[in-house]
């Protein structure tokens, strides 16, 4: 019960947000799963990641959200896995 109501609190919050840029929380939610880290190599070994500029669309959503982003993001180790592949997981549009 925790859970969903976390969920439903951050729902209202992203769409008081967002309400002035006229889109949906789901809408800018999906807006914001395209914008992905860039890993930087230097002589075939990953040094950093970096963010790139966010597009235009996606920046009106940060700004809504104020949330500033970092130039770069640090290595943790951290090795992510998935068993499936998102575009076998994803809904048709």
């Amino acid at each position: 019960m925790f859970v969903v109501m976390l969920a439903y609190l951050i729902m209202r919050e992203l769409a008081s947000r967002l309400k002035d840029i006229e889109l949906t929380v789901e809408k800018g939610i999906r807006e914001l799963g395209t914008f992905c880290v860039m890993d930087v190599m230097v002589k075939g070994e990953l040094s950093c990641r970096k963010l790139p500029k966010p597009s235009p669309n996606i920046q009106k959503l940060l700004d809504a959200a104020q949330v500033t982003l970092p130039e770069v993001v640090l290595r943790d180790g951290t090795v992510v896995a998935t068993t499936t592949s998102p575009s076998k997981t994803a809904k048709p549009r």
